[in-house]
């Protein structure tokens, strides 16, 4: 979930090489309608990455809160440029599992997403 239309055509093709399944929201909300759609359907997102400022719309903090409500066990990323802030420096006591900082490349973010995978 991210509101830079540039990170959302850019992330897809990233993690394609590497075999991963992307769908893409701009906003909090359309991300946990997109996140109901895939439970209902009987398949889940195996990881998320969420966008802790999102202009317009509803970030990353208010999200993983929603996403926790529908799926206590969802696994969430936080992305953000802000390394200041509190979210970003203790993203676990937030709900994340793991945080990244903008801008990243294609082998920083597939690092992060590994590193979830393998439970560090």
């Amino acid at each position: 979930m991210d509101d830079e239309e540039m990170l959302r055509k850019a992330v897809p093709r990233m993690l394609a090489t590497a075999g991963y399944a992307v769908e893409c929201a701009r906003d909090g909300a359309e991300a946990i309608r997109l996140y109901r759609a895939a439970l209902e359907a009987g398949r889940s997102f195996d990881l998320v990455i969420l966008d802790l400022g999102v202009k317009n719309g509803m970030g990353g903090e208010e999200t993983i809160e929603e996403l926790r409500a529908v799926d206590p066990d969802v696994r969430a990323i936080l992305s953000s440029g802000r390394l200041t802030e509190a979210s970003m420096v203790s993203f676990k006591q937030y709900g994340f599992v793991g945080a990244i900082e903008k801008p990243y490349t294609g082998s920083e973010l597939r690092a992060a997403i590994e590193s979830v995978f393998a439970g560090k």
